[in-house]
């Protein structure tokens, strides 16, 4: 079994969690503790689902989950650039990372898939992209 931490998905919602951290950071006090501390717990979630996700061995539940949390903090985050409290630049970089996100999750179902139905085990996916 990979460790969660060689990943590539891992390492993707790591980094959106650091750059939604920074983002938060620097909000206003009345949007940091609502709408940011919501983006701040998604992500984080997210990145502990990877473990999760690792480690199970019913993880076609975890990752559908994934993906729902996927959306949720697009929906997020473009709800903060609306109000003005996220940069355009920001959003485009945390974008690249969910969309990067939700296609290793894409993949890893379907392998996780693909393996249930050959009745194999191992079904992690593979450290590289």
């Amino acid at each position: 079994m990979a460790l969660h931490t060689d990943l590539p998905v891992y390492k993707d919602t790591r980094d959106l969690a650091k750059l939604i951290s920074q983002v938060v950071a620097n909000m206003q006090r009345d949007y940091k503790f609502t709408l940011g501390k919501r983006l701040d717990d998604q992500c984080i979630d997210l990145v502990m689902d990877v473990y999760r996700a690792n480690a199970a061995s019913d993880r076609l539940t975890i990752i559908q989950g994934m993906r729902e949390k996927v959306v949720a903090i697009e929906l997020s985050m473009r709800l903060a650039v609306d109000v003005g409290r996220m940069s355009r630049k920001h959003y485009a970089r945390a974008i690249q990372l969910t969309q990067s996100i939700g296609r290793q999750l894409t993949g890893w179902k379907k392998h996780t898939e693909t393996r249930q139905m050959t009745g194999r085990q191992g079904d992690r996916p593979s450290a590289h992209r």
